[in-house]
């Protein structure tokens, strides 16, 4: 069994930013994304810090370059159950996509 300090379920920009915090704070954290983000049709992001404007691929891009940077671990795939152990641990399955 894997044990990260965080497992995040989405790769939106909120799951991304999470990401990042918690990787610079080198916290071991996994992040999964079936990469169908609501706004990939978008023609730009808005009211995103420093990155007004920019195109939802191009962030994408940019955000996956940085959260590697700092060991984040990303699985494609999409959360199908997830329980709380007396252990303050949480069990996640998942299945691919």
């Amino acid at each position: 069994m894997l044990v990260y300090d965080a497992v995040i379920v989405g790769g939106g920009p909120a799951g991304l930013n999470a990401a990042v915090v918690l990787g610079k704070c080198r916290r071991k954290v996994l992040l999964f994304d079936k990469g169908t983000q609501r706004n990939l049709a978008s023609n730009g992001l808005r009211n995103y810090l420093t990155r007004d404007n920019i195109s939802p691929r191009d962030f994408l891009k940019l955000v996956h370059g940085e959260i590697k940077k700092y060991g984040v671990v990303v699985k494609r795939a999409e959360i199908v159950h997830a329980k709380k152990m007396p252990t303050d641990i949480f069990l996640v399955r998942m299945k691919k996509v």
